[in-house]
Parts: C-alpha cells; sequence; structure tokens
C-alpha cells in the first residue's frame, strides 16, 4: 500500500526543499532539503509520479496530474543543470536544454510517507 501526503515543494539555490502542509494548505514545520549536488537522476515515471535519485536514497513525489508532473522533471532537470554548471560539474544525460524556470504556481505535490 501506498501513502501520499501532501508536500509543498521548492528549490533553493542549491537544494530542492519540501514541507509538510496544514490542513489550509500552508507551509509547517522545518523544511527537508535534497542537496542537488547529490542528485544524480530525475525520472518521470506514470501516474503523475516522479523519483529523484540521489547519492544515499530515492524520492518519489506524486503532482497533481501528468502534465504537471512533465512540467516539474522538465524544470528539475533544468535547474541541477543550470547547478552544475555554476559549479563546474558534469552535467547528467538527464538534464536537457531549453527549458523553463520551476513553475510556483502549483506547488503541492505528495511525498510517499
Amino acid at each position: 500500500m501506498v501513502l501520499w501526503q501532501p508536500r509543498y515543494v521548492y528549490a533553493e539555490t542549491e537544494h530542492l526543499c519540501y514541507q509538510k502542509v496544514s490542513a489550509s494548505d500552508k507551509p509547517i514545520g522545518k523544511a527537508k532539503k535534497i542537496p542537488f549536488s547529490s542528485i544524480s537522476k530525475i525520472d518521470e515515471l506514470e501516474y503523475g509520479e516522479y523519483c529523484i535519485q540521489c547519492s544515499k536514497r530515492d524520492y518519489t513525489f506524486k503532482a497533481v496530474d501528468s502534465n504537471q508532473c512533465t512540467v516539474m522533471v522538465h524544470n528539475l532537470r533544468q535547474l541541477l543543470g543550470r547547478y552544475r554548471e555554476n559549479n563546474d560539474l558534469p552535467n547528467a544525460p538527464s538534464s536537457r536544454a531549453g527549458q523553463s524556470q520551476l513553475s510556483v504556481d502549483a506547488p503541492r505535490h505528495s511525498a510517499k510517507a
């Protein structure tokens, strides 16, 4: 059984961050941070899910719908590519050029518990 819980997802210069949300959809608690330096791959899965593979573990998120998932995956790949360029790190094959910036219009995602 998979249990999805709502999370507020956003990006900082060096991290992808996520927080729990209250019943009124406001971010609460301390943000958990995934360093871009630890991300090896970002994959779009089925049913609006995407996986962020890191050196220590994988994180699986579920977007509101498949279209938003596609946008998030593309934007996260772009942010990861920019992070690697700015820090003189090799770019992973999963990064794509020419994509838009991270959307903040719909930051609510769910994460596996």
